[in-house]
């Protein structure tokens, strides 16, 4: 019998840079992260202060690079919210993660955040 171990793999965001209300600590706190899962023996991607698009693209570059038996973690540091927005017509409630540019109406949210 031959296992396999798994990968450890982590994707840490912190945004501070925002368009509209920005944070102070949440880089600092994601870079304390990303050493700290480094210290692990994780293989660890910092992102800081992305635009939506980066986001996004980085969430699925660490959503495709994950394989049977890794383990995968995944840190955001930086405004979120919860908010129903319509989407294919109907209003779905959802968590969302808010990339460096904030909307101007939650009905944005999708063109500026992730669920």
């Amino acid at each position: 019998l031959i296992c396999r171990m798994g990968a450890r793999k982590a994707l840490v965001v912190g945004i501070n840079e925002y368009s509209r209300n920005p944070l102070r600590c949440c880089v600092n706190d994601a870079t304390d992260m990303h050493a700290a899962l480094q210290r692990m023996n994780f293989e660890s991607t910092l992102l800081v202060d992305p635009d939506f698009h980066a986001l996004k693209r980085a969430t699925r570059a660490f959503v495709a690079s994950l394989h049977p038996g890794d383990i995968g973690f995944f840190y955001f540091a930086g405004h979120g919210a919860e908010a129903a927005v319509r989407q294919a017509g109907v209003y779905t409630s959802s968590n969302w993660l808010i990339a460096r540019d904030m909307p101007d109406h939650r009905e944005d949210l999708p063109q500026f955040a992730i669920d």
